[in-house]
C-alpha cells in the first residue's frame, strides 16, 4: 500500500491552520485597518446572535435594539471570528482535496473494472465461439463417421453381391471342367 501522503499532507495543513489562525488574530486585534473590519464584523455577529437567540425563545422582536460591543471585545471577538474562519476554510479545503482525491481513485477502480469485466466479456465470447467450433467439428466427424460406416457397408453388400453372382458362375465353371474331364 503507498503512502498516504496527500492525508498527511492534509492533517498537516490543519495543524498549521490553528498557529496561523492565532498570528492571524493577533494581527488584526493590532492592524487599525483589520481592527475596524473586526469590529464591524463582530457587532453583525453580535445581532445576528441575539435574533437567533430572540427567535430561539420567541421572544419578542419588535425592540429590535440590541447595545453595541465595546471595542476591545469587538476586536476580541471579531479576531476569533476570523481565526474560526481561516481554520474551517483550511479544513474545508482539505476536505475537498481528500474527496476529490478518493473519487479519482475510486474512478481509477471503476475503469480499472471496467477493463476487467470487458477483457472477461471477450475471453467468454471467444471460448463460445471455440465451443461451437469444436461442436460443429465434431458433427462433422460424425457425419465422416457415418458416411464412411455407409460406404463400408455399401461395400460389403455390393461383395455379397457379386460372390453369390460369381458362385453360380464358379459353379457352373467347375461343373463344365469335370464334364470336359469326364469325356476325355
Amino acid at each position: 500500500m503507498p503512502f498516504p501522503a496527500a492525508k498527511l499532507f492534509s492533517v498537516l495543513l490543519r495543524q498549521l491552520a490553528k498557529p496561523l489562525a492565532g498570528s492571524l488574530q493577533r494581527a488584526a486585534a493590532e492592524s487599525p485597518a483589520f481592527k475596524a473590519a473586526c469590529v464591524g464584523l463582530a457587532n453583525c455577529c453580535r445581532v445576528l446572535e441575539q435574533q437567533i437567540t430572540n427567535s430561539f425563545y420567541d421572544r419578542d422582536l419588535s425592540g429590535g435594539f440590541w447595545p453595541r460591543l465595546t471595542e476591545a471585545k469587538a476586536v476580541r471577538l471579531g479576531a476569533t471570528i476570523i481565526g474560526e474562519a481561516f481554520v474551517f476554510a483550511v479544513a474545508a479545503t482539505a476536505l475537498v482535496m481528500e474527496y476529490r482525491r478518493s473519487a479519482l481513485k475510486e474512478a481509477a477502480k471503476e475503469h480499472q473494472l471496467q477493463t476487467r469485466l470487458m477483457t472477461l466479456e471477450v475471453n467468454n465470447k471467444q471460448q463460445q465461439q471455440q465451443q461451437q467450433q469444436q461442436q460443429q467439428q465434431q458433427q462433422q466427424q460424425q457425419q465422416q463417421q457415418q458416411q464412411q460406416q455407409l460406404l463400408l457397408l455399401l461395400l460389403q453388400f455390393e461383395l455379397e453381391t457379386q460372390e453369390t453372382e460369381t458362385k453360380p458362375i464358379a459353379l457352373k465353371l467347375t461343373e463344365l471342367n469335370h464334364t470336359k474331364l469326364n469325356s476325355n
